[in-house]
């Protein structure tokens, strides 16, 4: 279930992140304030589901899921906390 919340949390930051770089040049370019105000919350929203992503990578990293490609390639069962953290 991680995983896919990390996943989906990525899909949404990109989404955002499409907003993000369209709407505020948008709104600039013909002098719309209400779209050059979406900047910030996009910006904030970015944020806070790449910070999810990662905090799921790295909650993978220590329960040692290697049913994640990127964690099983990346990763063994001998190496200690902080360098799966790191």
């Amino acid at each position: 279930m991680i995983p896919e919340i990390g996943q989906f949390s990525m899909a949404i930051a990109l989404a955002l992140a499409l907003v993000l770089g369209t709407l505020p040049i948008f709104g600039a370019a013909k002098g719309i304030s209400g779209l050059v105000a979406v900047a910030r919350p996009a910006a904030q929203g970015v944020f806070v589901f790449v910070a999810i992503a990662f905090a799921c990578l790295v909650w993978l990293f220590v329960n040692n899921d290697f049913s994640v490609a990127y964690v099983a390639s990346n990763s063994n069962s001998a190496l200690p906390l902080e360098y799966r953290v790191a």
